[in-house]
């Protein structure tokens, strides 16, 4: 299937522009083998699935960032403990006070 009237065929995540579709993200985030959850935002608790058939998450290391009304009010990494395979973990990330009012933003990163 080829380009016909200037219109590019729908057949994946990326475009014939090398562009990523929207979807991109979604399906990364969906396929990714180590998965982020918010255990309790109080304490800055977030849980860990390992979704990896036979890997461990040793040697995996957690990026995190605090975002405040769009501005950076901290950031840090952690080694990730060796989680089992097809298991999970609830980590205590050491978050900056929380104390002033506004819309507090999350990001993480796991990288290997």
């Amino acid at each position: 299937v080829g380009d016909r009237a200037g219109v590019a065929p729908v057949t994946g995540v990326v475009g014939h522009d090398l562009v990523e579709h929207p979807g991109a993200w979604e399906l990364r985030s969906a396929q990714s083998p180590v998965q982020l959850a918010l255990a309790d935002a109080a304490r800055g608790r977030v849980r860990v699935l390992n979704r990896h058939q036979f890997l461990d998450l040793a040697g995996f290391r957690l990026h995190w960032s605090l975002v405040r009304d769009g501005a950076p009010a901290g950031e840090g990494r952690l080694d990730l403990p060796a989680v089992p395979a097809m298991e999970q973990r609830d980590l205590d990330l050491a978050l900056p006070p929380r104390q002033a009012a506004g819309e507090w933003h999350l990001n993480c990163e796991v990288q290997r």
